[in-house]
């Protein structure tokens, strides 16, 4: 009987563990996603290309995401803008789950950090 209990356990751990992997590979992916989209926004408008907000969704889908935000704050002349960018990746987990949706946030663009001597 012993055995039964046993196999039971060592099938509820290692349930736990690979849906606990499954929730933290979505959430990388959401990371990247939002990552690149927000350098590549910057990019784009620094470089003069606008519509970079319209580039990002491209980046995201791309990474199977979707793009739910995409805020440009411009800065002064000489340093460009900055870019915030929200994102959420689909997480089929087991069905008493339900699916999930993992967001992400990343932003990017000119530091106003004072420079230190």
């Amino acid at each position: 009987m012993w055995v039964v209990a046993f196999a039971g356990l060592l099938w509820t751990v290692a349930a736990v563990v690979m849906l606990a992997g499954g929730v933290r590979g979505a959430r990388h992916r959401a990371q990247m996603a939002a990552d690149t989209a927000a350098l590549a926004v910057v990019t784009r408008e620094v470089w003069g290309f606008g519509d970079g907000c319209r580039f990002a969704r491209r980046v995201v889908e791309s990474a199977r995401a979707s793009l739910t935000a995409c805020v440009l704050t411009p800065n002064d002349p000489a340093s460009g803008v900055t870019a915030e960018v929200c994102v959420a990746v689909p997480f089929h987990g087991p069905p008493w789950l339900g699916d999930l949706r993992i967001q992400a946030r990343a932003r990017a663009g000119q530091s106003h950090e004072q420079e230190r001597p």
